[in-house]
């Protein structure tokens, strides 16, 4: 995955995504399409506590979602104590960037590095 806002550029102890932020996913898939990336636009951000997580209808919705992909991550507290929350979120579908028929536009310049 890579986003659009390298996390450098976020405050440090907060969510270092954005809601409207850009993610670019590439599946073995799409690569063999001729490159395509997934084009993924950030619309939800959670916190749940880790013992919540897993029955959060916020997290998980209360239906099916077509093009939704959910990232959870752990939220580390500093000093090595230990995590009690996870950060998640929710990225909808745009559609394709790359040089195949039909994308939204070119795809992403990936950083140096």
């Amino acid at each position: 995955m890579c986003l659009s806002t390298p996390p450098s550029t976020r405050p440090s102890g907060r969510h270092r995504v954005q809601v409207g932020d850009v993610a670019y996913l590439r599946t073995e898939a799409s690569d063999a399409a001729g490159g395509a990336w997934l084009k993924y636009t950030a619309t939800d951000l959670h916190e749940p506590q880790k013992e919540l997580l897993a029955g959060d209808p916020d997290v998980w919705g209360t239906a099916a979602t077509p093009g939704r992909l959910l990232t959870i991550s752990c939220i580390q507290p500093p000093f090595y104590a230990p995590s009690v929350r996870n950060a998640g979120g929710g990225w909808q579908l745009a559609g394709v960037v790359g040089p195949v028929p039909g994308s939204l536009g070119p795809a992403p310049i990936l950083p140096a590095g």
